[in-house]
């Protein structure tokens, strides 16, 4: 008998402090919040980082931040802290990327940086932002590395698995397993865009990136490259010291580096004899590229279309009939259906493309196999514009003595092929060849071709 009381004065004795250990302890460390509050007090323990409900007391979070790639102090009042990504999940499942935090000033508001300041600086302070690792083969400096998309400077060093872009608020780590493309697009003599597709977009805020797009003038520049011997036999296009158009020299780089191609245009020309059409996408004024299997679109956003993701094209406000009042038109690019969900759109509508384009675009468009159609209540016959345009030129199909299926692949421009180089001899490489017939023309810009306009 004195054995069972032993047993029955424990379990009383256990049941009581489990009783206490819930009774004070569990509400206020353990219990998660439910009301939905979305303010409260926060609490950094080591590498974790936890939010108590300012209304019921309890733990509305917890989460570590060793996954933190970004701190950024947006403003005064506003901290972002981004996540890396998992590259190991699935395209379709939700990943948090990025929690901002508001912290209210007081009612004087004289405290300029106070409590954002100080969180801001409590986690830079525990060095738990993943470093950058790899030596870094070549860095462009901001002054240099003018970027469109997204707006600002940012310097860019390249390493052996990705490159980073540092800004002045936000840094980028992008593995050169995320890009998939790389197009060199001449905007004036002076200025090139060098656009880089991502398998993933990158965040500013709210806004998504899903393409990058770097301004790059074509003055004189010298490069040394930190390369190891392993290095100089993995990239042979790549010397340790490197002079070129700064635009050359970008497109090397990262094409050496990446494995990746980069393109540029060929195919198709304008009237005016340029590679791009003078429109408007949304309120935006920009230029837009026909490639060989795709459309790129500068500048805001960026964007590349390509030809098998389109169902067909659509031509808007062109017809016999309009001819008079309607100097312009318009096209959009209506997506399959699989494709709208990558686009998260289900059309682009570019507008005010030049008349005179209408024909050279509508024969490329034929040639590479697209669907294209008339808007309802508009005419769809070719006679329309075959005798109304008459003295226009026009796009010759099978021209090109050197066609193929795909964009010229950059290899890069030299001195002997530059676009001084009258003769057109020299290196042959296709870079030169495209600069010297678009180098005297901005994309878009008003030529000859505007005064054909008149012709009768």
């Amino acid at each position: 008998m004195t054995v069972n009381f032993l047993i029955i004065y424990k379990s009383l004795f256990i049941f009581t402090y489990m009783i206490i250990l819930i009774r004070f302890y569990v509400p206020s460390f353990f219990q998660l919040s439910a009301n939905g509050s979305n303010y409260g007090e926060i609490d950094l323990n080591g590498r974790i980082l936890k939010m108590t409900s300012g209304v019921s007391n309890a733990t509305s979070f917890e989460m570590p931040l060793d996954s933190l790639s970004s701190c950024v102090l947006v403003n005064k009042d506003d901290v972002e802290v981004q996540f890396a990504e998992d590259e190991t999940a699935d395209r379709d499942d939700y990943n948090l990327t990025q929690i901002t935090f508001h912290f209210p000033l007081g009612q004087d508001g004289e405290d300029l940086h106070g409590p954002a300041a100080s969180f801001h600086k409590r986690i830079e302070e525990l060095n738990v932002i993943q470093a950058i690792t790899g030596d870094v083969i070549v860095e462009f400096t901001k002054e240099q590395g003018n970027f469109m998309a997204p707006r600002g400077k940012f310097s860019i060093q390249m390493l052996p698995t990705s490159f980073v872009m540092k800004g002045p608020k936000y840094t980028y780590s992008i593995k050169y397993s995320n890009l998939n493309s790389f197009y060199l697009l001449q905007l004036s003599p002076d200025i090139s865009a060098f656009v880089i597709g991502l398998d993933k977009p990158i965040r500013q805020g709210q806004q998504k990136y899903q393409n990058l797009a770097m301004e790059l003038p074509a003055f004189k520049e010298s490069i040394t490259l930190n390369l190891t011997p392993e290095q100089e036999a993995q990239f042979p296009d790549l010397q340790v010291s490197m002079e070129d158009e700064f635009r050359s020299l970008v497109a090397k780089v990262f094409k050496a580096v990446s494995g990746k191609n980069v393109f540029i245009p060929k195919k198709y020309q304008t009237v005016a004899g340029s590679y791009a059409m003078k429109c408007v996408h949304k309120t935006n004024n920009g230029f837009l590229f026909p490639l060989t299997k795709a459309f790129v679109f500068i500048y805001k956003p960026t964007l590349i279309v390509l030809f098998e993701d389109i169902k067909r094209v659509v031509y808007k406000r062109y017809s016999k009939i309009a001819k008079s009042a309607n100097r312009h038109f318009d096209i959009s690019f209506v997506l399959k259906e699989q494709a709208q969900k990558k686009y998260e759109c289900k059309e682009f509508l570019f507008q005010n493309i030049d008349r005179i384009e209408f024909p050279n675009l509508n024969s490329y468009l034929e040639d590479r196999k697209i669907e294209t159609e008339f808007e309802q209540n508009a005419s769809s016959k070719q006679e329309d514009y075959d005798d109304d345009e008459g003295d226009d030129e026009k796009y010759e199909r099978g021209s090109d003595e050197n066609s193929s299926e795909e964009d010229d692949d950059y290899e890069g421009g030299s001195d002997e092929g530059s676009d001084d180089d009258e003769s057109g001899s020299g290196s042959g490489s296709d870079e030169s060849e495209d600069d010297r017939k678009a180098g005297s023309k901005r994309p878009g810009a008003k030529s000859g071709g505007d005064a054909k306009r008149s012709k009768k």
